[in-house]
């Protein structure tokens, strides 16, 4: 079992046990880690789920707003990130873009 050539010294160096003990030096680390906690990770995860429902409703107001009122919501520009900075563009990207800005 023991020795140069035991069983156990013959483990130590295999492929396996190696990477087994790396994730287990992973797992301590990260375990002691507070931000890699669950519960800390879940409250981040909920406040981004919050955020994206906020931008839903404004999304979805916005069309039912364009709807009633019959106004097109297409434009050739269509596409691309709306920055949050109430910047507006030098050139027309169409009504829907400019609703969701507004």
């Amino acid at each position: 079992m023991t020795g140069k050539n035991g069983a156990l010294d013959i483990h130590e160096r295999s492929g396996c046990h190696v990477s087994n003990v790396a994730r287990a030096l992973e797992f301590t680390k990260s375990a002691k880690d507070p931000r890699s906690h669950a519960d800390v990770q879940l409250i981040s995860h909920r406040k981004q789920v919050l955020q994206n429902k906020q931008a839903f409703v404004s999304i979805v107001e916005t069309m039912k707003f364009a709807s009633i009122q019959n106004i097109a919501l297409r434009g050739h520009r269509d596409d691309g990130r709306i920055e949050p900075d109430g910047c507006y563009p030098p050139d027309n990207d169409g009504n829907f873009r400019m609703l969701l800005r507004f």
